[in-house]
């Protein structure tokens, strides 16, 4: 019964809409793009696509922050929220009479330097796989790929949908990549990619299930 069962459907939906949006959005901006500069020598193309690469990372970098990085604020805030009551120290940077409850700016700034420390010092690995082991990725390639990331991510943001931007990003790399014929994407690294998704979720229910049961039976 203390689980919200509207709310846990909405996100399981879209744990698998977000990759299929990506992939679908990713395919027709690049079919577009090729269409476009068709006629453009690949090497002046190429040259100005590092360009608008800078461009659509930081769109994408904002849609993630937009998005996923929420999830993350969300959870911070409503636990300093829940001892708040009795830390007046915490409550006056949680609770303001005329905002309400809200998620203050220490925490926004705490959460996204964490986050860039941790792809600074343990993503390399992950984006290796996204970068090279999808599909190979040129400028063009990789501003196509980052453009439909950064509109499903931020269009889900809109719509108050949680969604992963690994899971987007992967979706959007095999969209653009299909451009080039199928046998253009590693599908052996994407199942792999796919049933480290499937495992993944139930995993960490049974680990914080676990967890939470003992903190219950040491704490009582």
């Amino acid at each position: 019964q203390a689980l919200i069962y509207s709310g846990i459907f909405k996100i399981a939906v879209f744990i698998v809409l977000s990759p299929l949006i990506g992939m679908t959005l990713g395919f027709i901006l690049m079919s577009i793009t090729l269409f476009v500069f068709k006629r453009r020598h690949p090497l002046k193309v190429e040259k100005g696509f590092k360009i608008m690469q800078l461009f659509s990372s930081a769109v994408f970098s904002l849609g993630h922050g937009g998005n996923d990085a929420q999830k993350t604020m969300g959870i911070i805030a409503i636990l300093l929220f829940s001892v708040a009551g009795s830390n007046e120290f915490i409550s006056s940077y949680l609770y303001d009479i005329e905002k309400g409850f809200h998620v203050p700016g220490w925490l926004t700034i705490t959460c996204y330097s964490v986050i860039a420390l941790g792809t600074i010092m343990g993503g390399w690995k992950v984006i290796k796989t996204l970068g090279d082991g999808l599909s190979k990725l040129k400028p063009i390639h990789g501003f196509c790929a980052e453009t439909s990331g950064a509109l499903t991510l931020i269009g889900t943001a809109f719509l108050g949908i949680p969604v992963s931007t690994t899971h987007t990003i992967t979706g959007s790399i095999i969209g653009v990549g299909m451009t080039r014929g199928f046998a253009s994407v590693k599908w052996i690294t994407a199942k792999k990619i796919v049933w480290a998704w499937v495992l993944t979720i139930p995993a960490t229910m049974v680990i914080s299930g676990l967890i939470y049961l003992v903190i219950n039976l040491i704490t009582k």
